[in-house]
C-alpha cells in the first residue's frame, strides 16, 4: 500500500505505508489509505484556495440572480472594520473590498471574486460575502470539491 505525499495539483510523491498489524484496532488498511488521502489533500493550501475559489463562484451567482444580497457584503464589512479585531494586512483588504463594493459595478466586483491569481486567492481570504450561501450549499460544494481533490490524487 501507498499513501501520496503533497497536493493534488503538484506531482506527489509516492511513498511505502507499512501494513497495521492490528487490523482489527485500526480498521481495513484500503479505509485507511482513503483517510489519508482526503485528509493530506483537503488540508493542503492549494485545495483551500481552490474550497474558496468554489465558494465564490457560488456566492456570484446568487448575486447576480439577486444583487441586494450584496448588502451581506457591506454589512459585514462595516461590523469587521468596526470590531478592530484584525491585522493591518486584514485591515487593508477590507478596506480596499469596502471601496471596490462602493465604486464597482456588481460584474466588475464578481470579476475580483474569480480573479484566478495569487491576488485573488488572498483577497478571498478576507470575502465579505460569509452568510450569503446557506449551511447546506457550503457542505455540498466542499463535498464536491473534496471528491474533485481526492479523485486529482487517486489518478
Amino acid at each position: 500500500m501507498k499513501i501520496i505525499i503533497g497536493s493534488s495539483y503538484a506531482a506527489p510523491e509516492l511513498l511505502p505505508l507499512p501494513r497495521p498489524k492490528h487490523r482489527q484496532a485500526v480498521g481495513h488498511a484500503g479505509t485507511i489509505h482513503a483517510k489519508l488521502i482526503i485528509q493530506n489533500s483537503v488540508q493542503s493550501h492549494q485545495f483551500l484556495d481552490y474550497l474558496a475559489l468554489a465558494y465564490q463562484r457560488a456566492i456570484a451567482e446568487k448575486l447576480r440572480r439577486d444583487p441586494q444580497l450584496m448588502r451581506v457584503a457591506f454589512d459585514n464589512l462595516e461590523r469587521w472594520l468596526s470590531s478592530g479585531a484584525h491585522d493591518d494586512g486584514s485591515k487593508k483588504l477590507l478596506l480596499e473590498w469596502k471601496r471596490c463594493l462602493e465604486t464597482l459595478p456588481l460584474e466588475s466586483v464578481i470579476e475580483l471574486m474569480l480573479e484566478p491569481t495569487e491576488k485573488g486567492n488572498q483577497r478571498r481570504q478576507s470575502s465579505p460575502f460569509a452568510a450569503i450561501l446557506s449551511k447546506e450549499e457550503r457542505l455540498r460544494i466542499y463535498q464536491q470539491c473534496e471528491a474533485e481533490a481526492v479523485a486529482g490524487i487517486a489518478r
